[in-house]
């Protein structure tokens, strides 16, 4: 796919090219059950050397805002305070946290996998983060 000078801005190359992904714990297991099979001390010291290594990492990128997928992992990270929370729904579950990790500004959001998101919750999401994030 090409992306050109008629798309939105954060479909642009010159807008990717500036943003970089990476994985809290740096190991992969097929399913979380067969991650929590690992003996408990060898999956601590994966997970501790991911984490330690990740922190190294982004000091190093001094990004201008850590996005964080998945609360879960942002809650591991920082505490942050809910900045934005499910309206269409039974339950008021965030949707959205904010907070600091690593000295940086973080953003963390409900993983998109499995959260079930309405349509009017998940453009409220997707609009505060283009706000967020000036595009």
């Amino acid at each position: 796919m090409v992306f050109g000078s008629g798309d939105p801005q954060y479909l642009r190359v010159n807008y990717l090219e500036r943003c970089t992904g990476l994985n809290l714990v740096f190991f992969r297991a097929p399913s979380m059950a067969a991650w929590r099979q690992i003996a408990r001390p060898v999956r601590k010291e994966l997970e501790t050397f991911s984490q330690d290594n990740c922190e190294y990492i982004t000091r190093a990128l001094c990004p201008r805002m850590i996005f964080v997928i998945g609360l879960g992992t942002f809650d591991t990270l920082t505490k942050g305070r809910p900045v934005l929370r499910k309206q269409h729904s039974r339950r008021a579950d965030v949707l959205v946290r904010e907070g600091q990790i690593w000295g940086f500004p973080a953003i963390g959001v409900t993983h998109l996998t499995g959260s079930r998101i309405n349509t009017c919750d998940r453009e409220r999401l997707a609009l505060f983060l283009r706000n967020k994030v000036g595009i």
